[in-house]
């Protein structure tokens, strides 16, 4: 008997975008719903419509596809990485780059978003100044943080607080090891 793999749909939905990668029309489209609410940007629902079932329409999770594929359409050559926002900026703060007391206010700001309609607004910011440095993110673990940002924001904020103050000898050795309960 032959297993298939599992998919999430964050994994679905991410692999979809690449697909679409050298589509400059698509990523123009997807682009325009950068700062919208998913019922605004009328020119993603032929993209990522699918991936939102009917009884998810207005939560988080639709919120979370529609911003990622607005956010990957304007950074499509942000390297893929299974790093959360947390690392990536503590990456980029270390990097001497950008100064790390800026990037240190930057996730604050974030952390402090009061539900996952502001964090969305929120990430525009944060994802362009990603852009400018020689770091990458995992966009399947963005959209599953930013899912679970309204039911429980305490953990996600916990993990991206921890992954940017650890230093990089405290880094995890594998994925499993940043699993909470």
């Amino acid at each position: 008997m032959t297993t298939l793999p599992t998919h999430t749909w964050e994994d679905g939905l991410v692999a979809f975008l690449r697909t679409l990668r050298d589509d400059k029309a698509a990523m123009a489209d997807l682009r325009t719903g950068l700062r919208r609410r998913p019922e605004e940007a009328t020119r993603l629902h032929r993209y990522v419509a699918g991936f939102v079932p009917d009884n998810l329409l207005g939560t988080a999770q639709e919120r979370a596809v529609y911003t990622v594929a607005a956010l990957f359409a304007a950074h499509p050559d942000l390297p893929v990485t299974d790093e959360s926002i947390g690392e990536a900026l503590r990456q980029l703060a270390a990097g001497g780059t950008f100064s790390a007391d800026g990037v240190e206010r930057r996730i604050q700001h974030l952390v402090r978003s009061s539900d996952s309609a502001a964090l969305c607004r929120n990430l525009v910011a944060i994802l362009a100044l990603l852009a400018g440095g020689p770091v990458g993110l995992s966009w399947s673990r963005l959209a599953d943080d930013i899912d679970h940002w309204d039911r429980d924001a305490d953990r996600v904020i916990r993990r991206w607080l921890r992954d940017f103050y650890r230093t990089p000898a405290e880094a995890p050795s594998s994925p499993d090891a940043t699993t909470e309960p």
